[in-house]
């Protein structure tokens, strides 16, 4: 059962567009207004890693018969907190072929002249991207960025961003790459996209938040066992 504890987080104004940021007790959830992006799902499980058909996801795992979209902010603490909870069973699920997860990036605690959920978002398609990449380095990372987040006070710079990326394995070129801030994909329009699906999925925008690909359904992480019902 969520329990929603509902304070603002900021109200930022660009011509037309406004956006309010509400913190959970469980998660971090957004109402944005804003241009509407069409989102596609994911079909292109069976690749160990591979970008999701609509462009705004990055699909990790071979598993044809358990797959989940992970809707995920960078910035957002209870993700943190969801991925150290569970990171580690998860990657392991995905070693062993046993499920697949579409990572779908969103970027609505960006405001204010930060910009680290972009960096992130561009950094793991950065990671995803890289000349053999690998669902632990895909995943690594993402543990190694939320593991930094809950860690400090502050988010990295890209340089902090490509040591974590270092740390895991990530070959140099990629590092330097995310060291240099090389654009692999418009974090915003990737963000729009994802919060699109959720729309279409019939799921709210908070995060962390799963959903079922398969049995096309939203899936209750605030139930311990979720994880061990969904690959039995």
């Amino acid at each position: 059962m969520r329990i929603e504890f509902i304070g603002m987080w900021m109200r930022r104004l660009a011509g037309a567009v406004a956006m309010l940021s509400v913190l959970l007790l469980t998660g971090c959830a957004t109402t944005i207004t804003g241009h509407a992006v069409a989102g596609k799902k994911a079909t292109a499980v069976g690749a160990d890693v591979a970008p999701s058909d609509d462009g705004y996801g990055i699909i990790i795992g071979s598993s044809q018969d358990v797959a989940i979209d992970l809707f995920i902010e960078p910035q957002c603490p209870h993700c943190g907190q969801f991925v150290g909870l569970y990171g580690d069973a998860i990657g392991e699920h995905v070693k062993d072929g046993q499920l697949s997860v579409t990572i779908r990036p969103l970027t609505f605690m960006d405001f204010g002249g930060v910009d680290y959920s972009a960096r992130a978002t561009n950094a793991i398609f950065l990671v995803a991207s890289d000349d053999d990449p690998t669902p632990e380095l895909v995943w690594g990372f993402i543990q190694g960025i939320y593991e930094e987040l809950l860690a400090t006070a502050s988010p990295p710079d890209d340089d902090g961003l490509a040591q974590i990326a270092n740390d895991v394995g990530v070959s140099a070129d990629t590092v330097n790459r995310i060291a240099a801030g090389e654009r692999a994909v418009d974090p915003d329009e990737v963000s729009d996209g994802n919060v699109t699906l959720m729309d279409d999925y019939g799921v709210p925008a908070a995060t962390p938040t799963l959903y079922d690909t398969i049995n096309e359904t939203d899936v209750n992480v605030d139930d311990p066992g979720w994880l061990d019902e969904l690959v039995k």
